[in-house]
């Protein structure tokens, strides 16, 4: 299911960008050429966004909710998984430049509550600059990190690295040679913003950067579309065939949650590019 999703994703994604590029300068083509591909692909829905000559053209098709049959549209909020990770090296970076961190902070030292295993310590320890690059050596996540109803909202992130396996934050290689992806990685940025700052991550991330964004109708705090936590312009998410699926809280959730709205996004992309350039000198240090 997963291997099948992923492809639909790439295909509908390649066939989006060689569309926009054909039809830019027509957004009714475009957007036309969007909804056919999104029936193709047997999507649910979809809120798109681009951008020409600085103005933002907006769309959405499908449904946010089927069972109500709820049409999408473009002010629905959804999670947008691992983009969260760029907004929470954003705010790592912003602590960076009020020298609060730097790239060369020890995280093993400032997080020595968990129970790192690194041959290379002594010479090479986990550093900030390691966890943005995906090159401090970690696994990328556990199945029970991913998979488990035990979580809550106010579940406290160090909750996903229990001190008896010692296996888990196992250094595979030493932090900077190697790329790796790691979703742990991520949710150990984000308790490096909480020791740093002596905040919720969420909260510090929700004040810092969104607010000053105008990202109003977006924050890194758990929502779902069910119970206390609900909010009823939150798409609703579905596995194929339509099957529901609500969002729940995980343990890695600094990694892969973020309610937006996106057009909100859009409007913060030159934040976003400044951050990729960024990334982009980090995977080049050595």
């Amino acid at each position: 299911m997963i291997n099948k999703a992923l492809v639909q994703l790439l295909i509908l994604a390649s066939s989006v960008i060689t569309t926009l590029y054909s039809y830019a300068d027509d957004t009714p083509t475009f957007d036309k050429q969007v909804q056919e591909l999104i029936t193709q692909e047997e999507l649910t829905g979809i809120t798109w966004a681009t951008i020409e000559d600085q103005q933002i053209n907006i769309g959405s098709f499908g449904y946010a909710n089927v069972s109500r049959s709820e049409a999408m549209q473009t002010t629905h909020k959804m999670h947008v998984g691992s983009v969260a990770k760029s907004v929470i090296a954003m705010g790592v970076l912003r602590l960076i430049t009020q020298g609060e961190l730097s790239l060369e902070t020890d995280v093993e030292y400032l997080l020595s509550e968990l129970s790192f295993d690194n041959p290379w310590k002594g010479t090479s320890p986990i550093m900030v600059k390691h966890l943005l690059a995906h090159t401090a050596g970690l696994d990328n996540i556990r199945m029970w990190q991913f998979l488990s109803t035990s979580p809550s909202a106010d579940t406290p992130l160090s909750d996903a690295f229990p001190g008896e396996d010692e296996t888990l934050l196992k250094v595979r290689f030493k932090p900077g040679t190697q790329y790796v992806y790691s979703n742990m990685g991520y949710t150990l940025l984000a308790m490096v913003i909480e020791k740093v700052t002596g905040q919720r991550y969420e909260s510090y991330l929700d004040f810092e950067l969104l607010k000053p964004l105008a990202m109003n109708n977006s924050t890194f705090e758990f929502v779902s579309q069910v119970g206390d936590k609900a909010d009823p312009l939150l798409a609703m998410g579905y596995h194929e065939d339509n099957v529901e699926q609500s969002a729940v809280a995980m343990y890695l959730t600094s990694a892969a949650h973020k309610r937006i709205c996106p057009i909100k996004l859009f409007h913060s992309l030159s934040s976003l590019f400044s951050f990729v350039i960024a990334r982009y000198y980090f995977t080049k240090m050595p």
